[in-house]
């Protein structure tokens, strides 16, 4: 697996699932379960290009995230994200490292999908980190 940088999104580590929380137009969050991979201090998660997570983060791309189940249970504290749709050669990264992860069943999903016709699309999760607010004296 993949190591990333101290500190980052700790609460993920060795988990197999995580919630990624998206929010609608209206500020309703959406939570949905996802696999993902850790890589390079980002964790990565792809999807189906026409899934409402996709349009949810093309909207805003503030997230959260957190330890979950396969069936969303969450299990740990939500960490506060910025996600990005990628593509090119950091997607290519993303499906390396989730390939490295899930193994076999993650070639089956990916060769079902293309069957399908359908698009994955790869989104990569940054940290916030909360900045002090500097104050004049």
């Amino acid at each position: 697996m993949t190591q990333i940088a101290p500190n980052v999104f700790p609460t993920l580590r060795g988990q197999q699932y995580m919630n990624l929380v998206t929010y609608r137009k209206s500020g309703e969050a959406v939570s949905t379960p996802v696999w993902f991979a850790e890589a390079n201090g980002r964790i990565y998660l792809f999807t189906n290009g026409e899934t409402g997570k996709v349009k949810r983060i093309r909207n805003n791309p503030q997230v959260e995230v957190c330890a979950a189940d396969a069936r969303g249970k969450a299990h740990g504290a939500l960490e506060h994200g910025h996600a990005t749709i990628v593509s090119g050669a950091e997607a290519s990264a993303a499906d390396a490292a989730l390939t490295r992860k899930y193994g076999l069943i993650k070639r089956l999903f990916s060769l079902v999908a293309r069957l399908r016709g359908q698009t994955a699309v790869y989104i990569a999760v940054s940290p916030l980190f909360h900045m002090p607010v500097m104050r004049d004296a």
